[in-house]
């Protein structure tokens, strides 16, 4: 599998490669000040610091650490077609995005008392 990918990432076209890049760069600049504004909307208005809303907060801090913590290292995967940050790091990326992401879903499943609707 893993000769496969990156097989695949190095046989792109350039302007696939400058498509999936830019693409990926700009998700990663609007997600990281998207909920950052979220965030600090909820912490200026009073009116907005419900109990629902601090899941949102705490689904908005999520992915601000998963695109300030994975994301950029996969747009420049991206860009140059192979991983360049050593096996360690890879394993920390991976363990990152895999924790990042699925923080809210539990934190969610707590406040519904197990009871999911995700």
């Amino acid at each position: 599998m893993k000769e496969s990918l990156s097989l695949e990432l190095a046989t792109r076209t350039k302007a696939l490669e400058w498509t999936e890049t830019v693409l990926f760069a700009v998700f990663n600049i609007v997600a990281f000040f998207g909920n950052l504004l979220t965030c600090y909307a909820v912490c200026r208005n009073q009116r907005l610091r419900t109990l629902p809303n601090m899941f949102v907060i705490a689904h908005g801090v999520s992915d601000i650490l998963v695109s300030t913590f994975c994301m950029p290292f996969s747009v420049v995967t991206l860009f140059h077609g192979r991983w360049m940050f050593g096996e360690n790091f890879c394993r920390f990326h991976g363990f990152g995005a895999l924790t990042f992401a699925t923080r809210t879903k539990q934190f969610w499943s707590i406040r519904n008392e197990g009871k999911t609707y995700l």
